[in-house]
């Protein structure tokens, strides 16, 4: 029989993945925002398992009617009990097939729950069960398997319950409305820590929930805090015990939960089901009982794996008649398991081969299969990329079909729609190139079209912004910088073109500030008055000639505008006062005419200087003293980002910045200075990845992936609390697995 196994992510690149020295699957992710190492120890990584229950002869598989799909339980009403009794003997047997993936002992529970329309009962002592040995029960009901179980892909088949004896006068005094719900919760701990149980005294943990007084219709929800592993919310077996009340009572996430609890006053000892390195407590919140679970201290840690509910899906038979519905799984030995796996029938049918007729099974898989129908709305996993079906697909419609599949994650592809904001990318060489939508489409090519509303975000010019340059942005060109001085205008930067301002020290015909600085015929000048368009240097008042005068000599008087040498640099005196053996790098008064950014100059709009290796433009106004990146209204003229830089959110003109290796997207106010550093909160800044990021803001839909899974965002805000974790609460992100299976569902 073919294993299918589990996808590792290759590329998370803020997580670690262990395959850790004790032997079980982990990963390890530092979050920014609280600093705190979030451990996501995946369950069933030390065994796979299944139930096989019969009720005399007849098996109680998924596809029975006394199997409740949404609670994972056996189910029996009082009469139903009654009808099946042989004497006083309830005829139901359970055995336990376990897959070792470590070397390991094992125990199970048979959790029962009792209720009366919705009100859960103290437990009546209606059953004895008889096990497949006795005295192996620990004090919190555990059945301990007295055998090792070696690691290997040959299932075990344990033994647990062969029959119960029933009290009839207990069953009798019943409500006639009394419901019995049965689920199962297998445990494992490895063999070299199976210290850690203990048959004679329970290491169960155990807390105190004291209630004064009565108590009656209460609710009860599990809150994970720092505790992402979705196994858990499959179902967690809550137990309060106080003399001889004893209270079951199953919190899950799959569908509303109706059962309420009434309890007498006492105090309760309380258990869960979840591994021992899990600690908790219990307290009250109105009308509803809140358990708060959170990782115990390390060495409380055991390498336990448990398991509510586990799978009791059928193998295909055959000889038996499926009805619609129904969930099997199909070995397909006559092919050599290619084509094995999880099949649900799609109609009645008996003898139909689940690989071979699709009209009456579908293959239950994240895994695209040509051999099946997809309903609008499925997510699959399909050439390492996740779609999402735009419609109902027939069989043989692979991704990339624009009209039936849509590329979920950021990366561009034909069919994905585009809304303002949407962020994308295309990939070359391992490079990629980041894209901002601004309007809302549909893409028809694999290749991003230059009339579809993105803009391309780099500092450098491109062809494909054409019409799409907003007033106030800069771009370089063939060895110029330029600001836009006209929107969506469809020219080419140059000097001269339409729309376009060349920046740089060398003279241009436009206007200029004063004291501005250019050079002219190879020679120096600046604005001593604002200067028009047209008033070109030598040739205007308004522009004064920067006399140079050779290497600086300390005996030398130098008047205002007289330029010197100075130790390989050049500088010009702007004091009208002369000045005689004076530092020109240290001394106010010698401005700078190198491209570096100088303390004493004084600078004006458009001037451009280097800083740190990096290039700045003064955006207005103007700066003395004012570091580029620590102070003034310096703009990097690249992706870099910078607190002293403007940044944008407005139709075409959207900010994408660069740090440290990262590349974010600008979602706050427009027209936005002195930002935060990315990364380090939810402060405007989204990281341009498909990985789950802390300080990223999500919207509902967003898709994210984290912890080996692909994860929906199901509220219309994204929260601020650790719910913003996915995998911490299922009613805030949904997941949606890279390996469907039933054990895990």
């Amino acid at each position: 029989m073919r294993k299918i196994k589990k996808i590792i992510i290759l590329f998370l690149m803020t997580t670690v993945f262990l395959s850790t020295i004790v032997g079980a699957y982990a990963w390890f992710t530092l979050q920014p925002s609280t600093e705190a190492l979030d451990l996501n120890a995946r369950s069933t990584e030390l065994i796979s398992s299944s139930a096989r229950v019969q009720l005399g002869s007849q098996p109680l598989d998924y596809n029975s009617s006394y199997y409740n799909q949404t609670e994972y339980a056996i189910q029996f009403t009082k009469s139903q009990i009654s009808n099946n009794l042989s004497g006083s003997t309830f005829p139901l047997s359970i055995n336990v097939l376990i897959t070792a993936l470590k070397t390991v002992n094992v125990r199970f529970k048979l959790v029962e729950v009792w209720t009366v329309n919705n009100v859960v009962q103290n437990k009546p002592n209606v059953f004895t069960w008889n096990y497949a040995q006795s005295n192996r029960i620990d004090n919190s009901g555990y059945y301990m398997h007295d055998q090792v179980l070696s690691k290997g892909l040959t299932p075990f088949d344990v033994g647990f319950i062969t029959n119960a004896s029933v009290n009839t006068s207990v069953l009798n005094d019943l409500s006639n409305n009394a419901v019995l719900k049965l689920s199962l919760v297998v445990s494992a701990v490895q063999t070299n820590r199976s210290s850690n149980w203990n048959l004679a005294a329970s290491n169960h943990v155990i807390k105190q929930f004291n209630v004064p007084s009565n108590i009656s219709g209460q609710s009860l929800n599990v809150i994970f805090n720092g505790v992402s592993n979705p196994q858990y919310t499959r179902g967690v077996y809550v137990e309060f015990k106080s003399g001889t009340n004893n209270f079951s009572y199953i919190w899950h996430t799959r569908s509303a939960l109706s059962n309420r609890l009434t309890l007498p006053a006492g105090t309760y000892d309380v258990r869960i089901n979840l591994v021992n390195h899990l600690n908790f407590t219990v307290s009250r919140n109105g009308n509803t009982i809140e358990i708060q679970i959170t990782y115990g201290p390390i060495t409380s840690w055991g390498l336990e794996d448990v398991l509510y509910a586990p799978s009791m899906v059928p193998t295909w038979q055959p000889n038996v008649t499926y009805k619609s519905g129904d969930m099997v799984y199909y070995d397909d030995l006559s092919g050599n398991g290619v084509n094995a796996g999880y099949y649900k029938a799609r109609q009645a049918s008996t003898g139909a081969e689940p690989d071979a007729s699709p009209w009456a099974w579908q293959t239950i898989s994240v895994y695209y299969s040509d051999t099946r129908a997809y309903l609008a709305g499925e997510i699959i996993y399909y050439n390492n990329k996740f779609y999402r079906a735009k419609a109902n697909v027939w069989a043989g419609n692979p991704p990339p079909l624009a009209w039936a599949w849509e590329l979920l994650g950021l990366e561009h592809e034909t069919g994905k729609v585009y809304t303002p904001g949407d962020v994308t990318y295309t990939l070359s060489n391992d490079i990629k190139s980041w894209y901002v939508s601004y309007g809302s489409f549909t893409a028809h090519s694999e290749i991003i079209e230059q009339h579809y509303n993105l803009k391309y975000m780099s500092i450098n010019y491109s062809e494909h912004n054409k019409g799409k340059y907003q007033s106030g942005e800069y771009v370089y060109h063939e060895g110029y910088y330029y600001k836009v001085t006209v929107a969506e205008n469809w020219s080419v930067p140059a000097l001269g073109a339409y729309g376009y301002q060349r920046l740089g020290i060398e003279y241009v015909n436009r206007a200029y500030p004063v004291q501005s600085i250019v050079s002219y015929n190879n020679q120096y000048y600046i604005a001593v008055n604002a200067v028009s368009t047209g008033n070109t240097p030598g040739s205007s008042a308004n522009w004064r000639l920067l006399n140079h005068r050779g290497n600086y000599l300390s005996t030398t008087t130098y008047n205002r505008y007289d330029s010197i040498i100075y130790n390989g640099k050049r500088y010009f005196w702007n004091n009208p006062t002369a000045t005689i053996n004076t530092n020109p790098e240290t001394t106010s008064g010698w401005w700078s005419l190198e491209e570096n950014w100088d303390f004493k100059n004084t600078y004006v709009q458009d001037s451009i200087v280097s800083y740190n290796n990096d290039l700045y433009i003064l955006r207005s106004g103007t700066s003395q003293n004012q570091i580029p990146g620590v102070s003034g209204a310096w703009q990097p003229l690249s992706l870099k980002w910078s607190p002293t830089a403007m940044y944008y959110r407005s139709g075409s003109k959207v900010s994408i910045v660069e740090h440290e290796g990262k590349y974010y997207v600008w979602y706050g106010n427009h027209d936005t200075t002195n930002t935060s550093e990315p990364g380090t909160s939810r402060n405007g800044w989204n990281e341009l990845t498909d990985v789950w990021v802390s300080t990223n803001r999500y919207l509902q839909g967003d898709f994210v992936i984290y912890d080996g899974s692909f994860w929906e965002l199901l509220l219309p805000t994204n929260p601020t609390d650790q719910t913003n974790v996915p995998g911490i609460d299922f009613t805030v992100w949904k997941e949606h697995p890279i390996e469907w299976n039933p054990n895990r569902n």
